[in-house]
């Protein structure tokens, strides 16, 4: 004690470390002003015995936070001893004469990676509990910041605006009882949270699981890392280019703070149109004369940005001619490509894709088969029929996806033996399988996808249900069960629109396959179909004259001058009678007062349905962009 009054005692005994609340209690004990000090020895001796209940709790805390640590090691562990097991599993199920072997070992890990789980949560509610003895301590607080964070990505990938704020409120709250100094901890987590995306960006919908494919994932993720800044995937059809590429996506998307976009280009031929599909893609308003340059400035604006292109083998020249202009314009953006061959650029980095291995399709068929019927299950004795179907499919995931619709419509040996009476190797391709998932379908669902085929980019239930005509009709089951069961089968795809109307779409190997098998078919009456699908969209023409985008004696000279002219009259018979549903619907649309020009009227596939199907416009802007 001095003049001037007490010394802390952890100034004084530096090396001792006193804890805070018991050199409290000193400084007040000593207190220069004795009005400050305790005023009896009983008060002294509460201070004292709550701090050492307060120390044994905090001893206990520590303990239990101990013992939770241990048990997440644990989890780790158990984890890795999974992983290497299912390794072993996918290496000795190659070999057929061990397939119920390896059967075994990934029963074994799956059991284990179940054991893992169980233990992390055990090791969360341990570091809860110690929370409650100890709520200033810091390593729990960071283990359950780690535990939200993961929580936080997987609500950040899957879209769930509610589940990320819950999340990221927690996350707060923990950090908030982390010393920002504290190590690497609190650091890693701000900068993942502050490095979100600040867009609303556009990510692909994932109705099917992902399975397999851990090392392209992490050679992705390497070649980016090593300063690639253009990834293309490829490989043929079917073996899982888009899914993977849409992984990454959804994994990696939550780092770049400009967004993770993924743009479609399947059906686009021109460059105008690949411009136009990216500027849609990321909210952009065309009006330089120059679109890819304007592209190029808004990525600019955006920082870090990751950009998928799905479907761009008819356009890969005009694609890779734009990309190369945005990465030299912009260099904080990623592109990543699937394409079936390289684009061959200089500044293209690739990763061939191959069909899976046999596990992996095996877990494939596993995953698709119960999103259609929960209770599917493989047993021991049907590995080998199951190892057999995938390999009969060639270990193509578009293929496995296709035969593992038909789970709940079929059993799996019946579809055992469908596969199997095809011979060997015979459904080794996409177009093969494409094919018998065609054949296995009944009546009605085979007319049902041979009308649709007259839509080329996409329909809604009112226009499926004007158009496609099921016989016998007083028989026949309504459009819309049809169409769900084809979809099911993923022989269609059902989309959601930002409007919240759902849009059907033939899967392109499955409109490539119908546009062969129909070409010069007598027993398809395609002019009756096309006939139907101009009726519907006519409707589509009137509201354009009512509106008064052009008047009744404009009306009568474009109608003369299209008959005299452009013929368009005789032009329309004749696309009718040819099953032609876009030139039919185009001219159609021209004789009702829609002035176009020859090339116009008889060039432009898709044009129509992908105008009418446009969000956040009404029917007379549609027409007009027809215009």
């Amino acid at each position: 004690n001095t003049s001037q009054g007490a010394i802390d005692p952890r100034l004084r005994a530096p090396g001792k470390n006193v804890h805070e609340d018991l050199a409290e209690i000193c400084m007040k004990a000593l207190a220069h002003d004795p009005g400050d000090r305790y005023q009896s020895p009983l008060d002294i001796a509460l201070s004292i015995e709550d701090f050492l209940e307060g120390e044994q709790q905090r001893q206990r805390g520590e303990a239990i936070a101990t013992r939770a640590q241990e048990t997440r090691a644990r989890s780790e562990q158990t984890r890795r001893e999974a992983q290497h097991l299912m390794e072993c599993a996918r290496n000795t199920i190659e070999n057929e004469d061990e397939v119920q072997s390896g059967w075994d070992m990934r029963l074994r890990a799956m059991d284990l990676f179940h054991r893992a789980e169980l233990m992390a949560s055990e090791s969360e509610e341990e570091y809860r509990e110690a929370l409650i003895h100890c709520p200033a301590l810091v390593k729990a607080h960071a283990a359950l910041a780690q535990s939200r964070l993961g929580d936080w990505l997987q609500a950040h990938r899957q879209a769930d605006l509610s589940m990320q704020a819950h999340a990221h409120a927690l996350i707060t709250a923990h950090l908030e009882q982390i010393p920002s100094g504290a190590g690497s901890v609190h650091q890693s987590i701000s900068r993942q949270l502050d490095t979100s995306t600040q867009y609303q960006d556009r990510r692909p919908e994932t109705t099917t699981p992902f399975t397999g494919r851990q090392s392209e994932l992490k050679g992705i993720e390497e070649a980016f890392t090593s300063g690639a800044r253009w990834v293309s995937i490829t490989g043929p059809a079917g073996v899982g280019k888009s899914r993977l590429g849409r992984e990454h996506l959804l994994l990696r998307g939550h780092s770049c703070c400009g967004g993770a976009w993924h743009i479609d280009l399947d059906g686009a031929t021109s460059k105008r149109e690949v411009l136009n599909r990216v500027a849609q893609a990321l909210h952009i308003c065309l009006k330089h004369e120059d679109p890819t340059e304007q592209i190029g400035w808004s990525l600019l604006q955006r920082g870090e940005t990751l950009l998928m292109f799905d479907g761009a083998d008819l356009v890969k020249s005009h694609l890779g001619e734009a990309i190369n202009a945005w990465l030299n314009q912009a260099p904080q953006i990623k592109i990543l490509t699937c394409v079936a061959r390289p684009f061959g650029q200089p500044t293209e980095s690739t990763l061939p894709l191959g069909c899976l291995d046999i596990l992996s399709a095996m877990e494939l068929f596993i995953g698709h088969a119960k999103t259609h019927s929960r209770s599917f299950f493989v047993l021991r004795s049907q590995c080998r029929r199951l190892r057999t179907l995938v390999m009969q499919l060639g270990c193509v995931a578009a293929s496995i996806e296709l035969v593992a619709g038909r789970i709940g419509i079929d059993t799996f040996q019946h579809l055992v033996d469908r596969v199997s009476a095809y011979g060997a190797g015979s459904l080794a391709s996409l177009d093969a399988v494409v094919e018998m998932s065609f054949e296995i379908l009944d009546d009605s669902g085979r007319s049902a996808l041979r009308q649709a085929s007259v839509f080329c980019d996409g329909f809604d239930l009112a226009a499926a249900e004007a158009v496609i005509v099921l016989e016998p009709s007083d028989q026949a089951p309504p459009v819309l069960d049809v169409l769900q069961i084809l979809c099911g089968a993923r022989l269609l795809k059902r989309h959601l629109t930002p409007e919240r109307r759902v849009r059907y779409y033939l899967t392109p190997s499955m409109q490539k396959f119908l546009t062969r098998r129909d070409t010069g078919k007598s027993s398809f009456d395609k002019a009756a179909v096309t006939k139907r699908y101009v009726e519907h969209y006519s409707a589509y023409g009137s509201p354009t004259y009512r509106s008064g985008l052009i008047s009744e004696h404009e009306l009568v000279c474009l109608q003369e001058l299209s008959a005299e002219h452009l013929n368009l009259g005789a032009a329309l018979l004749q696309a009718i009678e040819s099953g032609a549903a876009n030139e039919a619907a185009m001219c159609l649309l021209a004789l009702h007062g829609l002035h176009w020009s020859v090339t116009t009227v008889l060039t432009p596939p898709q044009l129509l349905d992908r105008v009418l199907a446009m969000p956040d416009h009404t029917t007379r802007h549609k027409m007009q962009l027809l215009l």
